[in-house]
């Protein structure tokens, strides 16, 4: 049983979680958002044929999150050797770092996700070895 990847897994499910709940309550079912799909200039009128694709794609970050949090999950329960996907899980490390790196400059440091990103890649590389 390895610890840190249990951690990881459920920082990971709890952020995939409030991601896509927080985004609808704040972004997709928010007042202005509607309000903006429905006037009728250009800017209005892309974001009213876009709006789907926008949804869609918020919501995969979602499902690929609660993808990750699974098999962290199950990596530390023992049910998936170490040994055999050792690459795969410094390469999900990097990239759970490199996403925290991106929000947290994107936003200034204003958005709790990429440090919960940044906390989640700790914890796998802590759990690389463990």
């Amino acid at each position: 049983m390895n610890n840190w990847f249990l951690a990881a897994g459920v920082l990971t499910t709890f952020i995939a979680v409030a991601h896509s709940v927080v985004g609808e309550w704040m972004i997709f079912r928010h007042p202005l958002w509607r309000q903006r799909q429905a006037q009728s200039d250009a800017a209005g009128r892309f974001l009213m044929r876009r709006s789907g694709i926008l949804w869609a794609t918020w919501h995969v970050t979602t499902v690929f999150g609660l993808l990750h949090a699974a098999f962290l999950i199950e990596l530390g329960h023992g049910a998936i050797a170490l040994s055999l996907v050792r690459g795969g899980v410094a390469a999900l490390a990097i990239g759970f770092g490199l996403a925290g790196l991106l929000v947290g400059v994107a936003t200034k440091g204003r958005h709790p996700g990429g440090l919960g990103l940044l906390l989640a890649s700790g914890l796998v590389g802590l759990g690389l070895y463990a």
